[in-house]
């Protein structure tokens, strides 16, 4: 599917009508295809590896499990609003089944994860209030809300960064790949340590089908801009 310019949907006439994002055929692939791929991948290292294999495939049938949940709930609840949707209220977006509000969302960045000559791009935004919206998602959406806010506030080569590096080990993925993912999780702890109700949250990258992750993130942070001119 070719990009299209959600910046320039947003400059022409705002969220009138809201900016969509539906789910396409890539994502389908992957969660009846790729996923499952991936999990019995895991399986065969937890049943046949060593101590290492174990606990690597261990580590990595919760990871790619929650993500296929995810994925599923998304593709799911979609039907109704499409995977992402920003409207003048907030964000939306399916997998955690919340719109927040434009006012607890921002700044935001695309983080870039290279994997030999492919690169993955995510929008990544720091979400306040965090507390308040876990409480207000279901049983799903505060898994993952409660999952990314572990993630964003983990040590310093702690046990996700120890799994996350075993996982890649496996795949092939290499050192390029690890070191993008700790820069990552260095600067979550950087972000988040004025604010201790504040998380780091994404725009999962196979839900944006499509459009630029530039553009999301531009239109993030002009909502935020938008919002402290207002309030000055």
């Amino acid at each position: 599917m070719a990009q299209f310019s959600t910046l320039q949907q947003y400059h022409d006439s705002g969220f009138t009508p809201p900016i969509r994002i539906e789910a396409g055929w890539k994502l389908v692939l992957l969660f009846w295809l790729g996923g499952p791929l991936l999990i019995a991948g895991c399986y065969v290292a937890v049943t046949r590896g060593g101590v290492f294999g174990v606990l690597v495939g261990a580590f990595g049938l919760v990871f790619f499990g929650v993500a296929l949940l995810a994925i599923g709930v998304a593709l799911w609840r979609s039907r109704r609003r499409g995977l992402i949707e920003m409207n003048p209220d907030g964000l939306y977006l399916a997998h955690i089944g919340l719109q927040l509000p434009w006012r607890d969302l921002g700044p935001a960045w695309v983080h870039s994860t290279r994997h030999g000559r492919q690169k993955t791009e995510e929008v990544c935004y720091v979400l306040r209030n965090a507390k308040a919206h876990k409480a207000r998602a279901d049983f799903v959406g505060r898994g993952l809300i409660e999952l990314a806010r572990r993630a964003s506030a983990t040590r310093p080569e702690g046990g996700v960064e120890w799994g996350l590096a075993g996982l890649l080990t496996l795949s092939g993925a290499g050192e390029e790949t690890l070191e993008d993912i700790t820069r990552w999780l260095e600067n979550a702890r950087l972000v988040l340590a004025e604010d201790p109700d504040a998380m780091l949250f994404s725009i999962p990258t196979p839900f944006t089908n499509g459009a630029s992750s530039e553009d999301l993130a531009a239109i993030i942070n002009l909502q935020t801009v938008a919002r402290e001119r207002a309030s000055s």
